[in-house]
């Protein structure tokens, strides 16, 4: 999306704000999927996510990962 963090970050925004918003937006407000959780959506479709989500270890290592660079800011 068009936002300050990805033009700070040199990328080209593929969508416009309003564009980006709009399935986040549907996700809240559609009663159609208001029990739907543990999904990936890209865009308005639900999809598989990427394969390495569903890695067990990549999970772990992400997990560790996660706490180490994390805890320093718990404490």
């Amino acid at each position: 999306m068009d936002t300050s963090m990805v033009r700070q970050s040199g990328f080209t925004p593929a969508a416009s704000f309003d564009d980006g918003a709009q399935p986040t937006l549907r996700l809240i407000a559609d009663p159609n999927l208001e029990n739907t959780t543990g999904q990936y959506f890209d865009r308005y479709d639900d999809q598989p996510a990427h394969p390495q989500a569903y890695d067990a270890q990549a999970r772990a290592r992400l997990a560790a990962l996660t706490t180490n660079l994390t805890a320093p800011f718990l404490a």
